[in-house]
C-alpha cells in the first residue's frame, strides 16, 4: 500500500514480521505491545482508505462539484490521521531502540554461603556510629566512657535519670570475671537494669565472649532457623534465657574472625526483615553448618 504522496511508508510491511526503525532485524507481530499492534492495524486501514480516496480524486480531477470537494476533504483528513499514527509508531520505536541492550536494576532474592551472608549484610550496615565502637571497645571502662557507651547504645543523649542509673556500672560489684560460671552470668544479667542493657554491659567487659543482643539480631536468628515467631521475648527473664541458651550458640556457629562484622550483618538483616521489602527474602531454614545469605 501507499501512504500520503504515494510513496511507501516504513510501516507498510507485512504484519507478521515487521522491521522497526532503529532496530536490527525484524519484530514479530506477537512480540509487539497491544498498543503498537493496534496502531499498525489502524495504519493499514488508513492506507487503504487513502488509496481509495486518491483513486476517487483522480476520477473527479478538475471538478469543483460537491462530491469532488467531499473527496478532497476526506483525503486531507486521512492524511492527517496517517501522520498522527506514524508519529505514535515512531515514538514507540524510539523507546524500543533506546531500551535495546540497556540494563535496568531489579531486586532479586538469592542465597549464598555463610561467609557471603556476613559479607553482604555487613556492607549494608548503617546503624550505630562504627567509629565510636572501634575507638572505645576494649578500653578501660571509666565513668566517662561508660556514659559514652550507653549514649551510643541509646542512640541519643541520655536523660538525667538514665545517666544516674548507668553510673552504677562503674561500681566494682558490676564487674564479672572472664571465667564466670553459667549460673554466675545468668545471675549477673538478672540484676536490675533490663536484659538488653545488662547484656550490652556484659559485652563491653568481654566483647569476644558475649555478643550484643537486641530485637534485630534476634529476628535474624529466628528467621535463619526457620522459626515462625521471630520477635524477641517480652520478659527480661525470657530474653536472658534465649540469649544464653540460643543466641550465643547460634552466634558462635557463624565462624568469622571479626565478631563485630557478624553482629553488624545480623543486625542489618534483622532490620531489613521488618521493612517493606522483607517479604522478598526466601523463607529458607539455615543449616547449622552453612547458613545461607539472603540478598534483597
Amino acid at each position: 500500500m501507499r501512504a500520503l504522496s504515494g510513496k511507501k511508508s516504513k510501516y507498510d510491511r507485512p504484519t507478521r514480521s515487521v522491521k522497526c526503525a532503529g532496530l536490527k532485524g525484524t519484530v514479530d507481530l506477537n512480540a509487539m505491545t497491544d498498543d503498537e499492534r493496534q496502531l499498525r492495524r489502524r495504519l493499514a486501514g488508513l492506507n487503504n482508505s487513502h488509496t481509495r480516496t486518491m483513486l476517487a480524486l483522480e476520477a473527479w480531477k478538475g471538478s469543483d462539484c460537491r462530491t469532488a470537494k467531499a473527496y478532497r476533504a476526506k483525503y486531507a483528513d486521512v492524511k492527517q490521521r496517517i501522520a498522527r499514527v506514524v508519529a505514535e509508531l515512531d515514538c514507540i520505536e524510539r523507546q524500543r531502540a533506546a531500551a535495546d541492550g540497556a540494563s535496568f536494576p531489579i531486586l532479586l532474592a538469592t542465597t549464598g554461603t555463610q561467609a557471603e551472608f556476613v559479607d553482604y549484610w555487613d556492607r549494608l550496615y548503617s546503624g550505630y556510629d562504627e567509629e565510636v565502637y572501634r575507638e572505645n571497645i576494649g578500653q578501660p571502662l571509666t565513668k566517662e566512657r561508660i556514659l559514652k557507651w550507653f549514649e551510643w547504645k541509646n542512640g541519643r543523649p541520655l536523660s538525667r535519670f538514665k545517666a544516674t542509673s548507668i553510673l552504677r556500672y562503674s561500681s566494682p560489684d558490676e564487674q564479672i570475671a572472664v571465667d564466670a560460671t553459667a549460673d554466675d552470668v545468668r545471675d549477673f544479667l538478672n540484676r536490675p537494669g533490663g536484659a538488653i542493657w545488662r547484656i550490652f554491659w556484659l559485652h563491653l567487659q568481654h566483647p569476644s565472649l558475649y555478643p550484643i543482643y537486641d530485637q534485630h539480631v534476634h529476628r535474624a536468628m529466628a528467621f535463619l532457623e526457620g522459626r515462625n515467631d521471630r520477635e524477641i521475648p517480652v520478659s527480661n527473664a525470657r530474653k536472658i534465657h534465649v540469649y544464653l541458651q540460643e543466641y550465643q550458640p547460634f552466634f558462635r556457629q557463624l565462624a568469622c574472625p571479626d565478631h563485630r562484622r557478624v553482629d553488624r550483618a545480623l543486625w542489618t538483616f534483622g532490620r531489613f526483615l521488618v521493612s517493606v521489602y522483607g517479604e522478598m527474602v526466601p523463607n529458607v531454614k539455615a543449616e547449622a553448618s552453612s547458613p545461607p545469605s539472603r540478598s534483597p
